[in-house]
């Protein structure tokens, strides 16, 4: 197991894999969960003065937002100075757009980004959403849908807006998907360190021993699955212990769907040298990859926010699957024995980038 050992303790060496892998997620995460003392001071244009608008206003005033009614001429001075972190433009016809099953009027603005920027823009993201629902519910009949909503609004609907608890669960979101872009650059070393191999000519002394191609590569992996495992213990180790990061009741199921994520990002470096004969071109390619990986996957936000082409486009990229996954075990307890078609699909992707790489395994000699 000399390759095995040789790959370990390069990774390991070399302090700024370490860093991409360990401590640069964790500094993004504890920036997006841990609590910031300063109360966000949220600006609202109410155009169309509705009953849902009001609703959607009532909601986010549950916030640790503090509201702040503006006018809209108002809005880009206040949000530039930073009178206001962030306003929201709530068009005319916002509820009717809503209640006959359009997309919503809603605009934002900021001037920097931050963590209580992205639980608000989330929130009102899960309002809509769940309007939407009752829309539909209510076959847009503007009648029917006005009743839902009054049920939902005194729980007879057994719904319950327990605010902390989104704010909790939005956190762990925020969180994973920090974890998920930085294990996407896990591939960057998978396929980095064979690259490297092949440029310096250890390659070729290799194979002047008895060792095979098959034998190498094997070995390799097995470095890259471990150093891929240790990376995520560590950080759910970090969301158990330090950020009291909370996945609901399954955080082992939440676990272990990343230890799956792991193996598809080490599987998707092996692609990589398949296509890429050097190192600088996969670390180039890997900054453009994970950008549309992370967009097209909703990583960042809920996909039903994007274009349907977009959207369906979204189901052939990995992490659609993930977040898939992820948001089953996060906000409708499910468990990874309930998620058979995002495991399967992500095994599948795990497969196909594995035997692509293979195919060509001839090329690197």
């Amino acid at each position: 197991m000399i390759i095995f050992k040789y790959a370990m303790f390069r990774i390991f060496k070399n302090k700024i894999k370490i860093a991409i892998l360990l401590f640069a997620p964790i500094i993004f995460i504890i920036v997006f969960a841990t609590d910031n003392a300063e109360v966000m001071k949220l600006g609202i244009v109410d155009n169309d003065k509705t009953i849902l608008s009001k609703t959607l206003v009532e909601n986010l005033q549950s916030t640790e937002a503090e509201i702040i009614h503006i006018e809209e001429d108002e809005v880009i001075d206040k949000s530039v100075s930073h009178v206001v972190k962030y306003a929201l433009v709530i068009d005319d016809g916002f509820e009717y757009n809503i209640t006959k099953g359009n997309g919503a009027k809603i605009k934002e603005f900021y001037a920097t980004e931050n963590e209580k920027l992205y639980i608000i823009r989330s929130q009102v993201d899960n309002f809509i959403y769940n309007m939407k629902s009752l829309a539909h519910n209510s076959n847009y009949n503007k009648e029917n849908f006005d009743k839902l909503l009054e049920l939902q609004k005194s729980s007879k609907l057994g719904y319950v807006n327990n605010n902390k608890d989104i704010q909790e669960k939005l956190k762990a979101e925020a969180s994973l998907s920090i974890l998920i872009f930085f294990m996407l650059y896990m591939s960057v070393i998978t396929a980095g360190i064979i690259l490297e191999d092949k440029v310096k000519g250890t390659f070729t002394r290799i194979f002047y021993s008895s060792m095979s191609l098959k034998n190498y590569i094997f070995q390799n992996l097995i470095a890259f699955f471990l150093i891929g495992f240790i990376q995520v213990s560590v950080i759910f180790i970090f969301f158990k212990t330090v950020s009291k990061v909370s996945f609901s009741e399954n955080s082992w199921s939440m676990y272990i769907l990343f230890i799956i994520f792991a193996m598809l990002c080490i599987s998707l470096g092996i692609w990589l040298i398949s296509i890429f004969k050097k190192p600088l071109q996969v670390y180039v390619a890997i900054v453009f990859i994970t950008s549309p990986l992370s967009f097209l996957g909703g990583v960042f936000y809920p996909p039903e926010t994007m274009p349907d082409i977009m959207q369906k486009i979204g189901l052939f990229v990995p992490t659609t699957w993930l977040m898939k996954g992820v948001r089953k075990i996060m906000y409708d307890g499910y468990n990874i024995t309930n998620l058979g078609p995002e495991i399967l699909i992500l095994v599948l992707f795990i497969g196909i980038f594995l035997t692509s790489g293979m195919i060509r395994k001839t090329e690197l000699t």
